[in-house]
């Protein structure tokens, strides 16, 4: 592949597309960088040996030109000096110098044209090469930035295909569940102390009606003297009345006996 082709390829060549087909676009990055210098130093050489060419051509042109001249001088002077065949002589000496006039003008117009276009593909290059190194990062980061991008929308366009409305549901339910299970074990743990407390409470009122209950049945019977509300006079008052119909009765027992 010559020069022209070889720069040709470099120019053409996109360089983000060169990333996207890179498995680590840095080392991609930086071998393109590492070509396009080596190209750079290879356009220079040639285009530095093609420009000495041209002016090689230029010289051999300037010179013709010279040949050509000094012979027409000298076919005149022949002419001047009735000589026709020194004069027949220099002019076939400058029409052959002016037939290399011709040809080494055609050889340097098309050397001249070369050149050119080689230094214009190498500023070409020169300046992708420039362009290339001050945006190596922001390359790289943009390169990055797409593969983002692309995962991120491959991530977006999986969840689409996913359907988890079952599983928030069969979720939901559980939280609920668990929740409604916290809230039963609160109430239960406070239950049993209100419970007990209410027995308490109860047990009090039902002794309180007991007691009343049974003064007022002593009052009706005329049993006992103490106050409605003490358990211990009423005991007591209680034994007491048992007590004296049994003295009674001994007392009774004790007079028959005599008669």
């Amino acid at each position: 592949m010559s020069i022209f082709d070889r720069i040709s390829t470099i120019l053409r060549a996109n360089v983000n597309d060169l990333l996207d087909h890179a498995e680590d676009p840095e080392v991609m990055l930086n071998q393109i960088i590492r070509d396009m210098a080596d190209q750079i130093n290879q356009a220079r050489t040639q285009v530095a040996g093609m420009l000495a060419q041209q002016l090689e051509l230029q010289g051999e042109l300037n010179t013709a030109q010279t040949n050509s001249a000094q012979w027409g001088s000298k076919a005149e002077m022949a002419v001047k000096a009735s000589r026709d065949d020194l004069a027949r002589e220099a002019l076939q000496r400058k029409n052959d110098y002016d037939s290399q006039l011709t040809v080494y003008g055609q050889q340097l117009e098309a050397q001249t044209a070369t050149v050119n276009h080689l230094k214009d593909q190498l500023q070409q290059l020169q300046d992708k090469y420039d362009s290339t190194v001050r945006n190596k990062d922001m390359l790289i980061s943009q390169h990055h930035q797409a593969q983002a991008t692309q995962q991120m929308a491959n991530a977006t366009s999986s969840l689409n295909n996913v359907d988890y409305s079952s599983d928030l549901s069969r979720m939901e339910h559980r939280i609920n569940q668990e929740s409604a299970t916290a809230s039963a074990n609160e109430q239960m743990s406070n239950f049993g102390t209100q419970s007990s407390l209410d027995n308490q409470f109860s047990s009090m009122q039902s002794n309180t009606a007991v007691e009343t209950e049974l003064a007022s049945m002593k009052q009706r019977l005329g049993v006992g003297g103490s106050s409605a509300g003490s358990p211990s006079s009423s005991s007591t008052g209680s034994n007491a009345s048992v007590d004296a119909p049994t003295t009674n009765l001994s007392s009774g027992s004790g007079s028959g006996s005599g008669h």
